[in-house]
């Protein structure tokens, strides 16, 4: 995932991820570092950055489509794939990606408009 660089040396996106304590923030820097963020409205990000805090199940979806958001949703899940790669890389066995979790993007996104 690039924290260490080719002479074992931590590089800055190493010190950020150090920062953090889960995986899911571990997915939000993925995403910042990676540019994923790059052309999206503050209201975009902030709907997206739903998805990671909301830690019970629910099978009640956004509207990704809506607001144009499957791009940043499929980043997620591709952060999330990556990571679980990584970690069975590392010897420490796979572990499917969970699923992304958009109930509360609606109403942030709305939040964010000033609703």
């Amino acid at each position: 995932l690039k924290y260490i660089d080719e002479e074992g040396m931590v590089t800055v996106k190493g010190r950020c991820a150090c920062e953090v304590e889960i995986s899911q923030d571990l997915v939000a820097v993925e995403m910042m570092l990676g540019g994923a963020f790059v052309g999206a409205s503050p209201a975009d990000v902030a709907a997206v950055i739903s998805c990671l805090i909301v830690e019970e199940k629910d099978d009640a979806a956004g509207h990704v489509q809506e607001y144009n958001l499957k791009p940043l949703i499929e980043k997620i899940s591709d952060a999330r794939r990556e990571m679980c790669e990584a970690r069975a890389e590392a010897g420490l066995g796979w572990t499917e990606p969970e699923a992304v979790n958009s109930c509360l993007m609606d109403l942030m996104h709305a939040w964010c408009n000033g609703a």
